[in-house]
């Protein structure tokens, strides 16, 4: 019986091996490395994938094989050309409204109050209604290939002065440069007429204020349609202030949006 059952699991085992001939798939424009992670999760029970040199070992089916090559002949293509774009905006809005009071007002024969600036005219109050608005877009753009990680940056050093006391007690001015940059990193795939995309864009600016610098950075992992703008994401930022006294009062309101949105185009 013993003898019986060994025979048996010899054929079993030759049968399977009829099941899984082995087929060499050369490769045309895909690397062995990026085609591995796709077939593995398709490879039937008891099958194998692998490769060198430039083609695939694959151990399965017959009828897994037809679906390998499948996705092999959807996938071992040539990576497309792409124009990737990218839009980071300001929009700015500041109101300022207020009223004020200048001048002196009497107080029975010989007194007399003072609101604000004297004026011999009596007094004088005006009003205040203010509003400033502007925008600006700077946009970037790179030449990328699907799949293939990409960069770009653009920017310029500003001179940065800043001070320190040395082992004498004396104070010395040191000056140094700063790099304020903008670009992104970037990632693209193309399914069909929809691009996903890996993306890091990134913004430096100079601000009104001595030595400070605003940076903006956005990672994500986005999806979309080829051709159209994709919104990102962005900072809202919105400030209000004001003062009040005896001569009148002034309120402060700012509102500062930062949108960014990218765009990716198939080249011919």
């Amino acid at each position: 019986m013993k003898h019986i059952a060994a025979v048996l699991l010899l054929l079993c085992a030759n049968a399977a091996l009829a099941d899984h001939p082995i087929e060499v798939i050369p490769l045309k424009h895909q690397t062995v490395e990026q085609m591995l992670p796709m077939l593995r999760p398709f490879v039937a029970a008891g099958g194998t994938v692998s490769g060198m040199n430039g083609q695939l070992i694959v151990k399965t089916t017959p009828e897994n094989l037809a679906q390998l090559r499948q996705i092999i002949d959807k996938f071992d293509r040539a990576p497309r050309q792409l124009r990737i774009e990218i839009q980071q905006g300001d929009r700015v809005n500041i109101q300022r409204r207020g009223i004020g009071v200048n001048g002196t007002i009497p107080i029975g024969d010989d007194g007399s109050l003072t609101v604000g600036r004297p004026s011999d005219d009596g007094v004088d109050v005006h009003l205040q209604d203010r509003s400033k608005t502007w925008s600006t877009d700077a946009n970037r753009y790179v030449r990328a290939t699907e799949g293939v990680p990409a960069f770009i940056q653009t920017g310029y050093s500003v001179p940065v002065a800043s001070g320190y006391t040395d082992a004498w007690g004396r104070y010395r001015w040191e000056r140094s440069y700063h790099d304020v940059t903008s670009g992104f990193y970037v990632t693209p795939w193309i399914n069909g007429d929809r691009v996903t995309l890996e993306i890091s864009p990134f913004r430096g600016q100079l601000t009104n204020r001595r030595n400070r610098f605003r940076v903006q950075q956005v990672t994500t992992r986005v999806t979309g349609k080829l051709g159209e703008w994709i919104s990102l994401g962005g900072a809202d930022m919105l400030g209000r202030g004001g003062r009040q006294g005896l001569s009148g009062y002034s309120s402060d309101s700012s509102q500062n949006q930062t949108p960014v949105s990218v765009k990716v185009e198939l080249l011919p």
